[in-house]
């Protein structure tokens, strides 16, 4: 049997949800593209739509809260879909708060971390399936400072980076954006030590990566051993400062060199903190799946709260 006549078999058994909301996060004309088939395919399984647009910074949580409220009353859909990038996942995972409203990722973003840790197909057909058939596993999360995550928190350059990048820009050059500011911090970039607790052992680096998934950036590999649905968060440290040893740490994850780099370690653990090292001044901000979070001191946790997260079968 293939999968066309597999889908077609649950559509007449009445296995369809009846009710898919969709959080939409859609910016530029090849995104939009890769939206309307992904629409047009769900709408052609038989699905009822109902669309939420984003327009507005803060939508994307207001309307997964509105969800939420709905799903917990019993007159809510019967799964959520996010149309969007990792950010546009975060915001929903903290309107949602825990809510068991089964929901999926339609990747639409400059990086799509979560699309890579899934293994999401890019052919919007295979994808409109999964997000209406595909089974759903409870995901773990991370909280810092009270501000949930899915995918990973850091301190340091990548934190610099994703404060700072020009929003309009990545909508148009997309991951050209962050190269850009990466050579802009890099620059600019000013030796900082930082002190992580991980479960009462104490660490000093020159920046952190708290890893709930395995992919960072992309297809690149941070955290080989890294679950979403484990309840450990795998904290990715950086021991050696200076502005080269910054960039060769990029390097050694873009070309899968990274483990076995002097000063390069992974300590598991599920409470961790970090704070800046005494007498520092400044700002220093902390970037939860891309977006900025939270501020230096930070405490993160495993979060209390799951994600019913749709998956491939």
């Amino acid at each position: 049997m293939t999968a066309d006549t597999a889908t077609s078999d649950l559509a007449r058994q009445g296995a369809v949800p009846g009710s898919l909301w969709v959080i939409a996060n859609v910016r530029g004309s090849r995104r939009r593209l890769r939206y309307a088939r992904v629409m047009e395919a769900i709408r052609g399984l038989g699905a009822d739509i109902v669309v939420h647009r984003v327009e507005a910074p803060g939508d994307a949580k207001r309307h997964a809260a509105a969800a939420r409220v709905a799903w917990l009353a019993g007159t809510g859909p019967d799964r959520l879909i996010v149309a969007g990038g990792d950010g546009s996942m975060n915001d929903v995972i903290n309107g949602l708060a825990g809510a068991g409203l089964p929901t999926g990722f339609l990747p639409l973003g400059s990086a799509n971390v979560l699309a890579q840790e899934l293994a999401l197909p890019r052919d919007p057909a295979a994808l409109a399936r999964i997000l209406l058939f595909g089974p759903v596993v409870e995901a773990c999360l991370g909280r810092a400072n009270g501000r949930l995550f899915l995918l990973m928190a850091g301190v340091g350059l990548d934190a610099e980076v994703c404060d700072r990048i020009h929003r309009p820009l990545k909508r148009y050059i997309r991951q050209g954006a962050y190269v850009l500011t990466t050579i802009s911090r890099w620059l600019a970039y000013r030796s900082r030590r930082y002190r992580v607790t991980v479960d009462g052992q104490m660490f000093e680096v020159a920046s952190a990566l708290i890893c709930n998934a395995r992919h960072y950036g992309g297809p690149f590999i941070s955290a080989p051993d890294a679950d979403i649905t484990k309840p450990v968060l795998h904290v990715c440290l950086f021991g050696v400062s200076g502005r080269f040893r910054a960039i060769a740490y990029m390097a050694g994850m873009f070309l899968g060199t990274l483990h076995g780099m002097a000063g390069f370690r992974i300590v598991p653990g599920t409470h961790i903190t970090v704070e800046a090292e005494p007498g520092h001044q400044g700002r220093d901000p902390v970037q939860g799946d891309g977006d900025t979070i939270a501020e230096l001191p930070v405490e993160i946790t495993v979060a209390e709260e799951r994600l019913q997260l749709i998956v491939p079968g």
